[in-house]
């Protein structure tokens, strides 16, 4: 629908992420989103972290790996988009369901 939104992890409730199948997967990756009120849309997110289109590495630039790069200012990532917990790393594109406790809000149209 061309809209760009930023909506905050505690609105949705559930992400559907859906199987990559052609390049444009390594810079969107399509999913079904569902939000806390329990509507749906589908949107596309962003496979690879900023910066990873100006690498040296091909791997990181079509989001094959990531690779976290230690600078002055800190560490920052390159390459595919990763989910992390306590217990493991999660690539984007090796997701397929992603489940939150949503908050609702009645009053908030995300969809």
């Amino acid at each position: 629908n061309g809209r760009y939104v930023w909506v905050p992890f505690m609105r949705i409730a559930r992400i559907e992420i859906d199987p990559p199948t052609d390049l444009r997967d390594a810079v969107w990756t399509a999913a079904t989103f569902t939000w806390s009120n329990g509507a749906q849309t589908v949107g596309l997110i962003p496979t690879r972290y900023p910066g990873s289109v100006d690498a040296a590495d091909d791997t990181l630039k079509l989001a094959r790996r990531t690779e976290w790069i230690n600078s002055g200012s800190g560490d920052f990532p390159l390459g595919q988009r990763m989910f992390t917990s306590g217990e493991a790393d999660y690539p984007l594109m090796d997701a397929r369901v992603i489940e939150f406790d949503a908050v609702s809000d009645d009053n908030t149209d995300h969809g």
